[in-house]
């Protein structure tokens, strides 16, 4: 029993320095956010959405790739979008409207909101028409925290109504990965609900301690290609499930007279020759392609460059405005490179 109890005290005293160490020494927290950003959707199979005419922020206290503490605020429009106010319904005559759906990596996580990859696409775009083209109008409906299930129902129940004439689907390659129940804390904070406590006390850990925190970091990067390669595997459900979910996206958008994209969006981890998740974009790049579903792989985008510079912070690997300018770019490229997308975006008005 003496036994035992040493060897608990060391572990507890060998997590505690490694949380010293790491919030005093690589200047890591865990990032927090206000509360009430999100709130339990009426529709069953969104889960959840962005509470409507709101603003929160999310605070990052002193990481590595800026210097000092600094928090980035997100005003959430009557829409539950992060985008203008004065969306209407429709497009106005003359008016090129595209809907981009996806996660965090579509909402713009960390940046402000003119630097989001839709807002720089539309900037992108309406440089590239002209004062005597159409008026292009790039909407951003991403939510974060979205899997591919709860992108494609929010596109069904919220964004066709805004009658697009093109949709990008912001494509991560968790995508496939089923999101646990969601539910909303005492706190007013997402959560979820139905796991079990071994996963409970490791959301706790990546949610509250610096070493919890740097820790997943750390191993999503060393090991993240890896271990999410058998979710693409042929038999997979996860994969099985995603298919058939992008040919649902596909076939509706057409059946609306909505021409789709689907925006691969890369892992900002070793982007070089090393880089663990090529694997993945092969299988998935088939698929679309076999499918003759339109895509884009952005890893060519950020290929090479310098992780620190595409990400916003070294505790947390969401893109920087540097890597969503560069989807941007190749994006517009990509449109421009497809005859439908460039007849629809440069016909004159």
């Amino acid at each position: 029993m003496t036994g035992t109890l040493i060897l608990l005290l060391a572990g507890v005293a060998a997590v505690a320095a490694g949380e010293l160490l790491i919030r005093v020494f690589v200047q890591w927290r865990p990032r927090g956010i206000d509360p009430h950003a999100c709130r339990l959707a009426e529709p069953p199979d969104l889960g959840f959405e962005f509470t409507p005419d709101n603003t929160f922020c999310h605070h990052y206290p002193r990481p590595r790739v800026r210097g000092g503490p600094w928090k980035q605020c997100y005003r959430i429009n009557a829409l539950g979008i992060r985008d203008r106010d004065d969306i209407a319904p429709s497009p106005e005559p003359g008016t090129v409207r595209l809907v981009c759906i996806g996660d965090s990596t579509t909402f713009g996580e960390g940046v402000a909101e003119g630097q989001s990859w839709p807002r720089r696409l539309e900037h992108y775009l309406r440089s590239a028409a002209g004062p005597g083209g159409n008026k292009i109008e790039v909407i951003n409906a991403g939510v974060a925290g979205y899997d591919l299930e709860k992108k494609l129902a929010f596109y069904r129940e919220r964004c066709l109504g805004l009658n697009p004439h093109a949709v990008i689907l912001g494509y991560t390659l968790n995508d496939p990965q089923r999101l646990i129940a969601p539910r909303i804390n005492s706190d007013g904070m997402l959560g979820s609900g139905g796991i079990p406590a071994w996963q409970g006390c490791r959301q706790l850990a990546k949610t509250h301690s610096a070493l919890g925190s740097w820790g997943a970091h750390r191993w999503s990067e060393l090991f993240g290609g890896p271990r999410l390669l058998p979710t693409y595997g042929e038999r997979s459900p996860d994969w099985i499930r995603a298919r058939e979910q992008l040919r649902a996206f596909n076939t509706l958008s057409l059946e609306g007279g909505v021409m789709p994209l689907v925006a691969i969006l890369p892992a900002p981890f070793r982007l070089d020759g090393h880089h663990p998740y090529q694997p993945i974009y092969r299988i998935l790049e088939s698929f679309l392609e076999n499918e003759g579903i339109a895509h884009a792989n952005l890893f060519p985008a950020i290929r090479g460059q310098r992780k620190r510079k595409m990400i916003i912070c070294s505790c947390d690997f969401h893109y920087s405005a540097a890597a969503y300018d560069r989807f941007a770019a190749a994006l517009n490229r990509e449109l421009d490179s497809r005859k439908p997308f460039r007849e629809l975006l440069r016909r004159p008005a």
